[in-house]
């Protein structure tokens, strides 16, 4: 499905797909709440932190450090953006006493604790396509495939950014054991001339994770979007998910 525009709703709509809570996203919380939200969630991943630490080869928990630190400043970053651009310029150099901060202090954390479990939960069994995946920056990424398939099929949104460049596309990846690969050729999506976009996939075994390599996708997403990114596995998909995955129901309703 080619990208175009949202209206508001509909970027409202997206978010709350994204979020790691969607039920909380029901219900306006106060400032105090989401800091004690964002509390109870840093709790959480700092236990899922001293478990991968437990758990995790020494060569991949020097990796989850490494990662670690650079979602730090994504962390922060995004939550002192989000400050300014959700709720206002006033704001600035002010961000903690926002709303909007500690809300995405929160979600961005509570997301960061699903990818750090995943990696300790994929790290002693064998990495499997089908599932639920993030890079952790906005990123979400949906596989199913059947039993002894040659292909997958798949759906990816993302939102990057406080200002939420979006973008989202679908369809099937041809396997080749540990790499898959997509092509739009021959789809009515685009105007004669336009170059095919790819989407490349391959296995990170040693750390449980897929790298997933965008090609032409400037006509899926927004202008500062994309699709390329680490993702990690954080869970397998419900029955109802994996249908729509197999029959491209969540981007065909939008």
């Amino acid at each position: 499905m080619r990208f175009n525009p949202f209206p508001l709703l509909a970027l409202t709509y997206l978010v709350s797909q994204v979020s790691p809570v969607q039920a909380q996203d029901e219900i306006e919380l106060t400032r105090e709440q989401e800091k004690s939200a964002f509390q109870s969630a840093d709790k959480a991943l700092n236990a899922a932190y001293q478990k991968a630490k437990k758990t995790l080869t020494e060569w991949d928990f020097k990796a989850l450090q490494e990662d670690q630190r650079e979602w730090l400043q994504f962390r922060d970053a995004a939550s002192m953006s989000s400050a300014v651009y959700d709720d206002g310029p006033e704001f600035e150099e002010r961000e903690e006493a926002s709303t909007a901060y500690w809300r995405t202090m929160k979600f961005v954390t509570q997301t960061r604790t699903r990818m750090v479990e995943g990696w300790t939960n994929e790290s002693d069994r064998e990495l499997k396509w089908e599932g639920e995946w993030t890079d952790g920056y906005g990123g979400w990424l949906r596989i199913a495939k059947e039993a002894d398939a040659g292909s997958f099929r798949f759906d990816i949104e993302v939102v990057r950014g406080p200002t939420y460049h979006l973008g989202m596309i679908d369809g099937e990846a041809r396997v080749n054991d540990s790499m898959a690969f997509f092509s739009d050729a021959g789809s009515d999506e685009k105007a004669d001339g336009d170059p095919e976009t790819w989407l490349i996939y391959e296995k990170n075994y040693s750390a449980s994770q897929l790298q997933l390599t965008g090609v032409n996708t400037q006509y899926y997403h927004g202008m500062r979007a994309y699709f390329t990114g680490t993702y990690t596995r954080v869970g397998d998909l419900d029955a109802s998910a994996r249908k729509e995955v197999l029959t491209g129901g969540r981007l065909e309703s939008e």
